[in-house]
C-alpha cells in the first residue's frame, strides 16, 4: 500500500496539536511501503518527509514540547541548562543557540528528543549546521543509499562561538562648558587717536564669565572700564611694535559684565598725548561658560565702529559671508574737520565739520551707486573712517648704523689717488673732483643725518673705521640729537688701512645692545678701498691685524685678500640673519674698474638684503645718500597717526554708528547634535607660518590676525594639497596701488573651503606700504581664529554582550596645547553596579557597548593637534579638547536584548535509504 504524506495535516492547526498530530504522522509512516518499481514516487515520499521535519523544527517551540512533558527537554530546564530566554524560541533557534555556544551536545539532546521519535523504520537521517553533524544516525550517507532526500533552513542570529543576543550603546554630549566659544570685539589695524569705546552684544543669557583677555599694539598704557565700572590700569612694554597681552579673571572686574545685553568696554590712555592713544590692531576677548551648543545663524551682520573721544582716525575692514543684498548706516559723530567714510577705494560719504553733533543716515541707494556689491561679497574688504587734517609730523622707528671709512686713500682726490683738496660743507667746490674723499664723506655724512634725524622717532650711530689698532677710531652710540652727531663727524681723520670686517662687526655689537626687536635697522657703510686687515679674534671687536696672503691687483691697484673679503660678507650676513638688519654699501671713489672691491661689496649688500651703490661723481654720490635715506625713512614711518598744528581738537565718534550689511547666506545651519566652537592656533613665527585644522571639524568661518604696525596687511597666502602653489587669499592691491588712502585689515577671513583637513597647512602674511614697498619682516603675533562645528554623538555600537555603566577618568585640554588641563569623573550608563573608577586604558570596548559607546564619543571630542601619543582619547597623555564637567555628563542610550547579525547557518535535514 502506497499512503501520500501530506504535510499540510500538520501544519494547518495550531501548535498546541502539534505533538498529537505528530503521534498520526508517526502512524502513516510506519506503515509506508516503498515500492521499489516506482523510484519517482519514493524519492517524493523521502523528500515530503525532509520538509516535514525541518517544519516541526521551525515551528514547535520549546515551551510546547515542556507542556507535552517531554523528558528529554524537561530535564534540560530543570538542570537550568534551558531557560526561560529559550521558552518562546523554536527548536531551530535553541539548537542554533547551544551550537553557537559550543554546546553540542545540549544541541543534539534537543534534536534528538524530536526526530528520532517520528523517523521512520528503515530511514537514516543526519542533522547538520554548517558542514557540523548534531544528531542522527551513524555513519556515512555517501553513496551508500537508494534514495536521499535533503532540505536546508537559514537562520540569522547565531554564529559558533558568538553571542546571538546582546546590547547597543550610543553616547552624546548633552551640553558643554569651555569650547573655546567666546565673544570677540577686533580692533583693526589702527584705532585712535583718543580715549576708545567698543561693546559686545552677543554673549549669551545662560552664561558664567570666565576671563576678559585683551591682545593690542598699544600707544601707550592704557585703562580698562566694563559698563562703566573701572578694572585697573595696564602698562604698555617697551618697544614701539611691541604686542600686549591681559589676562583678568578678577571677579570686581568681570562680574560688571552682563550676559544677553550689549556690554560697553572703555580703553583709557593716561598719557595726555593724543598721538600716543590708539590701539593698532588686537583683540578683545570674553571667555565664558555656556549650556548652548551652536550659534544663531544670521542672515545680517552690524559693523559698529569704536567710539572715540579725540581724533576719528580709523583703519579697518569688514567681510560679508555671503551675497551682498543692501548696505545701510549710521554715522553719529562731532567733528569740527571734514569726516569721510572710504570702503575699498570709493568715497562713500564726506562732510565739512561743523561744531554740532551730527547723525547722518545713508541709505542703500548710496553704497549701490559706489560699489559692486557682487565684488565685495565673501571678501575682506578695506574699511577707512577718517577726517581731513593737517599732518604736522610722522613718526619713525629707524636705528640706522652710519660707517666712514677713515682709512689713508680717503685723503685722495675723488678721481685719482693724488692728495685731494680739504674744503667745508659751504664751500662751492664740495662737489669738484679735486675735492679730498674724506671731506666730501663728512659733509655727506651730515645730509644724510639730518634727513634720518628730521623724522621724530628715528635714531642714528656713527662708527669711523680704519685697519690700525683697534680699527675703531670714532664710535657713537644712537642719539636723536642732529648737533651730536654732527660733531662727531667733524672729529673724523683719515689715517690706516681698511678693515670692513671690525666695523660691521662694531655695528652689531651697537645694534644688539642699544637696540630692540621692534625697532627697524639699518647699516650704510662706505669704503673707498679694498678689505686688507681682519679683527684678529673673527666675528669680533677685537684689535686688527693685516689679513694672511694679499696678493696685488693690478685692476685695483693695491693688495687685496679674500680671507678679508669674505669676513666682511660674513659679517653683513650676521647683520641680516641675526638682527633683522638691512645693510647698505656703497664704493666711494673710482672703484668701478675694480672687480675684488666691487664685488665684496655687492655680496655684502645682498646678504644684509639691502643694495649696492657706486660712483666716483660727487655729485651722483650725494643723490646716493640722499637715496638710501629716503628709503630708510619711508620704511619707518608711523603713518597712520594724524598730528595738528592746533592744540586741541573738537571730534568726538559715538559707538552708535555702524554699518548693516543684509546678505544671502550659503551657510548650512547647524544638524542634530552638533556643536559650534571657535579656536585660536599658535602664533606664527614670522611672515610664514602653518596651522592644522583636525578631519573631524566642519569650518564654518576662517580668519587670520595680521600685526601691520605703521605699514598695510598687503596679502596673505595659503598653500596646501588642495591649492597646489601658493594661492592668494587676500591682496590689498586688489583695491588700488595707494595704500595710504586704504583701511588696514587686522582681521584677515577668506573662504575656509580652500583649508585642507588633516593637515599642515602654509600660511603666508606680507605687509607694506605700496605694492612695490614691502616690508621684510612680520610680527611673531598674528595666528589664525576659526570657527567650526562638530558631531558631539556616535552612531549605536555593534551588538555586544554588556552594557554595565562605569565611572571613568577623563582628562581634559582646554588650551588646545596637547597638555591635560585637568579631569573629571563622568558616570557612564544606566547601570553603575561598580562604584570604583576606571581610566579610559580600561575601557572595554570588545565586550560593553556603554564602553565602547564612550570610546568613540571621545575620539570625535579630541580635535585638537595630535599630540603623537598611541593611548586612547581622554588619557593623560592624549586628553579631549572640550571640558566635561560635574553637572555636564555624558549621555548614554542602550537597548539591550538586541539580535546579532551574524550568519546566517545553514540548518540542514539529510533523509536517505
Amino acid at each position: 500500500m502506497v499512503i501520500n504524506f501530506n504535510k499540510g495535516l500538520i501544519f494547518n492547526l495550531e501548535i498546541i496539536l502539534a505533538l498529537s498530530l505528530l503521534s498520526i504522522v508517526f502512524l502513516y509512516i510506519t506503515t509506508m511501503d516503498f515500492d521499489t518499481g516506482l523510484s519517482y514516487r519514493n524519492y517524493e515520499r523521502i523528500n515530503l518527509i525532509s520538509k516535514d521535519f525541518i517544519e516541526v523544527l521551525s515551528e514547535l517551540r520549546v515551551n510546547d514540547l515542556i507542556e507535552m512533558n517531554n523528558p528529554t527537554i524537561m530535564e534540560l530546564y530543570n538542570q537550568g541548562i534551558i531557560s526561560d530566554y529559550h521558552l518562546n524560541r523554536n527548536l531551530l533557534e535553541a539548537i542554533g543557540y547551544f551550537y553557537s555556544q559550543n554546546d553540542l551536545e545540549t544541541a543534539n539532546l534537543i534534536s534528538q528528543s524530536v526526530l528520532n521519535e517520528i523517523i521512520p523504520p528503515g530511514l537514516k537521517y543526519s542533522l547538520e549546521i554548517d558542514e557540523t553533524r548534531i544528531s542522527g544516525d551513524e555513519g556515512q550517507y555517501g553513496n551508500d543509499f537508494k534514495y536521499k532526500s535533503v532540505t536546508n533552513r537559514l537562520i540569522s542570529g547565531f554564529q559558533s562561538g558568538e553571542i546571538i543576543e546582546g546590547s547597543v550603546s550610543r553616547a552624546s554630549l548633552e551640553k558643554i562648558k569651555s569650547k573655546r566659544t567666546s565673544s570677540y570685539k577686533y580692533f583693526g589695524g589702527f584705532i585712535g587717536e583718543g580715549n576708545i569705546t567698543v561693546f559686545i552684544e552677543d554673549i549669551p543669557n545662560d552664561t558664567e564669565i570666565k576671563e576678559i583677555y585683551i591682545e593690542s599694539n598699544l600707544g601707550s598704557d592704557i585703562g580698562l572700564l566694563v559698563n562703566g565700572n573701572s578694572c585697573g590700569e595696564f602698562e604698555k612694554s617697551d618697544g614701539e611694535l611691541s604686542v600686549d597681552v591681559f589676562s583678568i579673571t578678577d571677579v570686581s572686574c568681570i562680574e560688571n559684565i552682563i550676559p544677553g545685553q550689549s556690554n560697553y568696554f572703555n580703553f583709557t590712555f593716561p598719557n595726555s598725548n593724543i598721538n600716543e592713544s590708539f590701539l593698532g590692531g588686537g583683540f578683545l576677548r570674553v571667555d565664558y561658560e555656556t549650556n548652548q551648543t551652536s550659534e544663531i545663524q544670521k542672515d545680517s551682520i552690524k559693523y559698529y565702529f569704536p567710539g572715540i573721544e579725540g581724533l576719528i582716525n580709523i583703519y579697518d575692514s569688514f567681510y560679508v559671508p555671503g551675497s551682498i543684498e543692501s548696505i545701510e548706516a549710521k554715522l553719529h559723530f562731532l567733528n569740527e574737520y571734514t569726516t569721510f567714510l572710504r570702503i575699498g577705494d570709493q568715497t562713500i560719504f564726506s562732510l565739512e565739520g561743523t561744531d554740532s553733533e551730527q547723525e547722518i543716515l545713508l541709505s542703500n541707494s548710496t553704497f549701490a551707486e559706489h560699489l559692486a556689491y557682487g565684488y565685495i561679497s565673501e571678501k575682506t574688504v578695506p574699511l577707512r573712517l577718517g577726517m581731513n587734517a593737517t599732518i604736522t609730523e610722522t613718526k619713525g622707528l629707524a636705528d640706522v648704523v652710519l660707517i666712514t671709512d677713515l682709512s689713508g686713500s680717503m685723503n685722495w682726490r675723488m678721481d685719482s689717488r693724488l692728495s685731494g683738496v680739504t674744503r667745508t660743507c659751504n664751500d662751492p667746490l664740495l662737489l669738484d673732483s679735486s675735492t679730498r674723499r674724506i671731506s666730501l664723506a663728512k659733509c655727506l655724512d651730515k645730509e644724510f643725518i639730518e634727513e634720518v634725524l628730521d623724522v621724530p622717532g628715528n635714531r642714528i650711530a656713527l662708527i669711523g673705521y680704519d685697519g690700525t689698532g683697534n680699527c675703531i677710531k670714532n664710535s657713537l652710540d644712537f642719539t636723536d640729537q642732529i648737533s651730536i652727531a654732527n660733531n662727531e663727524v667733524d672729529s673724523y681723520s683719515a689715517a690706516g688701512s681698511t678693515c670692513i670686517a671690525c666695523a660691521l662687526n662694531k655695528a652689531y655689537e651697537v645694534l644688539e645692545q642699544q637696540s630692540d626687536e621692534n625697532r627697524r635697522k639699518f647699516v650704510v657703510i662706505m669704503t673707498d678701498g679694498q678689505a686688507n686687515t681682519i679683527p684678529i679674534t673673527e666675528g669680533t671687536v677685537s684689535p686688527c691685524t693685516s689679513a694672511p696672503d694679499p696678493v696685488y691687483d693690478p685692476a685695483c691697484g693695491d693688495s687685496v685678500s679674500q680671507i678679508a673679503s669674505q669676513q666682511s660678507i660674513d659679517a653683513s650676513c650676521n647683520l641680516n640673519q641675526a638682527l633683522n638688519s638691512t645693510v647698505y654699501s656703497i664704493g666711494f671713489g673710482p672703484l668701478i674698474s675694480c672687480d675684488f672691491s666691487r664685488e665684496t661689496l655687492q655680496d655684502m649688500a645682498y646678504c644684509g638684503e639691502g643694495e649696492f651703490f657706486v660712483s666716483s661723481e660727487p655729485l651722483e654720490l650725494q643723490e646716493i645718500y640722499e637715496e638710501i635715506a629716503q628709503k630708510i625713512v619711508t620704511q619707518s614711518y608711523v603713518r597712520q597717526i594724524i598730528s595738528f598744528e592746533e592744540g586741541n581738537v573738537n571730534s568726538t565718534l559715538y559707538p552708535d554708528s555702524y554699518i548693516e550689511f543684509k546678505f544671502d547666506s550659503e551657510s548650512d545651519p547647524l544638524e542634530f547634535r552638533e556643536i559650534s566652537i571657535k579656536v585660536e592656533s599658535d602664533n606664527f613665527p614670522g611672515c610664514d607660518g602653518s596651522f592644522y585644522i583636525p578631519q573631524q571639524l566642519e569650518i564654518d568661518e576662517m580668519k587670520t590676525t595680521s600685526y601691520s604696525f605703521d605699514y598695510w596687511t598687503d596679502n596673505v597666502r595659503i598653500r596646501n594639497s588642495n591649492t597646489g602653489d601658493w594661492m592668494d587669499v587676500f591682496q590689498l592691491s586688489d583695491f588700488g596701488e595707494s595704500y595710504e588712502k586704504f583701511g588696514d585689515p587686522f582681521i584677515i577671513q577668506f573662504d575656509p573651503d580652500i583649508i585642507s583637513k588633516g593637515e599642515e597647512n602654509q600660511i603666508r602674511i606680507t605687509t607694506g606700504l605700496s605694492p612695490t614697498e614691502t616690508n621684510p619682516t612680520c610680527s611673531q603675533n598674528n595666528k589664525i581664529i576659526y570657527s567650526a562645528r562638530l558631531s558631539a554623538f556616535t552612531e549605536f555600537s555593534p551588538v555586544l554582550p554588556e552594557a554595565e555603566g562605569n565611572n571613568v577618568l577623563i582628562y581634559y585640554d582646554k588650551n588646545h596645547d596637547g597638555i591635560q588641563d585637568g579631569s573629571i569623573i563622568v558616570p557612564i550608563g544606566e547601570d553603575i553596579s561598580n562604584p570604583s573608577v576606571i581610566e579610559v586604558g580600561e575601557l572595554e570596548i570588545e565586550n560593553n557597548a556603554v564602553h565602547f559607546a564612550l570610546y568613540q564619543l571621545l575620539e570625535i571630542l579630541n580635535f585638537g593637534n595630535p599630540t603623537g601619543s598611541t593611548d586612547p582619547s581622554g588619557s593623560m597623555s592624549n586628553p579631549i579638547d572640550i571640558e566635561i564637567t560635574d553637572e555636564i555628563s555624558t549621555n548614554t542610550v542602550s537597548i539591550k536584548n538586541i539580535p546579532s547579525l551574524w550568519g546566517p547557518l545553514n540548518f540542514k535535514v539529510i533523509i536517505w535509504l
